[in-house]
């Protein structure tokens, strides 16, 4: 089983997520392990219940392409996209590129079986 672990509340995080954001941008693959986020409330704007639902519709649907992604969920697909590109970044959905005859699709998958999110009850900034 393969398994994210989500953290709230370590000072050091914005550096590590920095130093990751950058090596992104260099065309690094990225994986994590590991995300933290400064607060609770930060936590809750990036993992919406729509984008959770994204993640659970990958993994139990199994969509081969956005299109279709977007058509489970019944939701416009640009939306999704913009949804999709920040799960990506986080590193919560990958793509697979396939190639049917001349035609190129980016299949979404999600590489966590489970996440798993710790939430302090102390010395944590939840405004």
């Amino acid at each position: 089983m393969v398994k994210l672990r989500i953290e709230i509340g370590r000072r050091d995080s914005r550096e590590e997520l920095l130093e990751v954001a950058r090596r992104i941008d260099e065309g690094e693959d990225v994986e994590f392990e590991r995300i933290v986020f400064e607060s609770y409330e930060a936590l809750r704007k990036i993992l919406t219940p729509e984008r959770l639902k994204i993640l659970h519709v990958i993994k139990e649907k199994n969509p081969k392409s956005v299109y279709e992604l977007a058509k489970l969920l019944g939701r416009n697909r640009r939306n999704v996209i913009k949804d999709l590109e920040i799960l990506e970044m986080l590193g919560l959905v990958k793509f697979v590129e396939e190639k049917k005859g001349k035609r190129r699709r980016k299949v979404p998958v999600v590489p966590y079986d489970e996440i798993e999110v710790s939430i302090p009850v102390v010395s944590c900034d939840y405004d």
